[in-house]
């Protein structure tokens, strides 16, 4: 079961950017490759003007595929995503369906301490195709095999606008399937 959840601000933590949960179910389709539903929530304000914010709410429904080779101890995972995004708690209710893919590669570097990069490409399924790109590039560390954390230079950009920013992730897994939940979690 996956999780994951961000919070943003800009301006060293003085605008308030963005809250952002996903969580869903997998299936292990084989030891390479699985398959993942699920939602996300993501609360979000807009700087248009220093003095204009617009704040959207959004309800996202998504379904996954990822495939993972290994080659040495390097990792290289592709994973393909539809999101179904609907604006909520507005009069105005838009629904925008993307594609998502991301490559993403990963390499040991000492012990539990990681490098990882990755690509990923976002594409409107209706009016104009390109929605955005992100860049990753940065280290991290298993603290369990159940929890992860990164940090490294991160680059969202638009058609008109792009973004460079520092970024922290924290991931962990839940597998719910194995008996005694307390054994994975250090």
């Amino acid at each position: 079961m996956p999780a994951v959840g961000i919070i943003r601000h800009h301006h060293m933590l003085d605008k308030y950017g963005f809250f952002f949960f996903r969580t869903g179910a997998s299936y292990k389709i084989s030891k390479a490759s699985r398959f993942t539903g699920g939602f996300a929530l993501l609360n979000s304000n807009s700087y248009l003007e220093p003095n204009d914010v617009v704040n959207t709410n959004q309800l996202w429904l998504y379904g996954e595929y990822t495939l993972k080779t290994k080659f040495n101890q390097n990792t290289l995972a592709h994973r393909f995503r539809f999101e179904n995004r609907r604006l909520i708690n507005t009069e105005d209710s838009k629904v925008n369906n993307r594609i998502r893919y991301r490559l993403q590669y990963t390499r040991p570097v000492y012990r539990d301490i990681y490098f990882k990069a990755f690509n990923e490409v976002f594409l409107n399924l209706e009016g104009k195709a390109y929605s955005q790109n992100r860049i990753f590039i940065g280290v991290g560390r298993e603290l369990s095999p159940s929890l992860k954390v990164d940090i490294g230079y991160f680059n969202q950009s638009f058609k008109n606008y792009s973004e460079d920013m520092i970024r922290l992730g924290l991931y962990f897994n839940i597998d719910l399937i194995k008996k005694d939940l307390a054994l994975n979690i250090h």
